[in-house]
């Protein structure tokens, strides 16, 4: 898809697509439903809904200006603990592929005060001789942002995650390495000698600088990209209301993981399902319900000039603002 189809009442009839070296355009009846991850937010853009000054640069024509369009970017952050192994266990492992797979264990912060708010997940993992920890965080605090390379809609996204910017983050993952990995080395270890943490080393889990300097080398995502899309009020940052419908256009949802509110405290598929499935249950039962973008739609052009309708100062989209 290159872009969403409007016509002068900003009412979304279509989609224009690229097809085997060939342009072409699909229309709607009734409606269109994004369901890109995290090129949702690269489609908007190149439909004209996003901060106008950028778009503006971009030569993008500015269908509507809504700043908040590929920020709040999250996504859970992956580190890993590398244990050695007993060469004898291997066979029972390899005949069973899935048993490291059964989702893991959810835990809590290791210094949380509410021990019911799960904030980590380790899941095990056989590879290349070695045992594997995977360490999830499902609560980062960090956000990033999906911005265009340029106004080619054949061009892929550019995501900056921006891992670690909130310290809270950091914080978490050492303590994760002091307090549970480091006790799991112990436990292995009272169990079978073979079993013994190599990467990190003891020895750099209990040196902070080590440590901090080894999470930001070896610290990745896991592709479970949420929230630049996010719903909320206009007001607030949001981008699609309670429904996925995106303000300030007609008959446009976005229904995937970029609209989730609030990260997602394990995986994303489950999740990702229940927005399709409840977007799908309300379309076909033809609710309504009272929203601000019906409010917004009617009242935001009486009072607000032209130019400001276009213009106004919620924040400089070249630097990253956190929402």
């Amino acid at each position: 898809v290159l872009k969403i189809i409007f016509n002068t009442n900003n009412d979304a009839i279509g989609v224009e697509f690229w097809r085997e070296g060939n342009r072409g355009f699909a229309h709607g009846r009734k409606r269109s439903i994004i369901s890109a991850g995290i090129n949702s937010a690269k489609i908007l853009l190149l439909s004209g809904i996003g901060p106008f000054d950028y778009l503006t640069r971009l030569n993008i024509p500015v269908v509507f200006n809504n700043p908040y369009v590929g920020h709040n970017l999250v996504d859970h952050t992956i580190n890993t603990a590398v244990f050695t192994v007993n060469a004898s266990d291997i066979h029972e492992v390899l005949m069973e592929p899935n048993a490291l797979y059964t989702g893991g264990a959810f835990l809590p912060a290791p210094n949380a005060v509410d021990k019911s708010q799960r904030s980590i997940q380790l899941i095990g993992n056989y590879s290349n001789g070695a045992l594997i920890v995977l360490i999830v965080s499902l609560d980062p605090k960090s956000r990033g942002s999906v911005v265009l390379q340029n106004n080619d809609p054949l061009k892929p996204v550019l995501a900056d995650y921006n891992m670690l910017d909130n310290p809270e983050d950091l914080e978490l993952i050492k303590s994760v390495y002091k307090d549970y990995i480091a006790e799991i080395a112990d436990s292995f270890f009272s169990i079978d000698p073979s079993y013994q943490l190599i990467n990190p080393s003891l020895e750099i889990i209990h040196d902070e600088n080590l440590l901090e300097e080894y999470i930001k080398d070896n610290i990745s995502v896991t592709y479970h990209q949420q929230s630049s899309l996010r719903m909320a009020p206009y007001s607030i940052g949001g981008v699609v209301d309670n429904m996925g419908r995106v303000y300030g256009v007609n008959n446009l949802i976005v229904a995937d993981a970029s609209i989730t509110p609030s990260t997602i405290d394990g995986n994303t598929q489950a999740a990702s399902y229940l927005i399709g499935y409840t977007i799908a249950q309300q379309l076909l039962s033809g609710e309504q319900y009272h929203i601000e973008s019906q409010y917004y739609h009617k009242n935001y052009y009486k009072h607000h000039n032209s130019h400001d309708k276009y213009k106004r100062p919620f924040c400089n989209y070249d630097k990253n603002p956190k929402h």
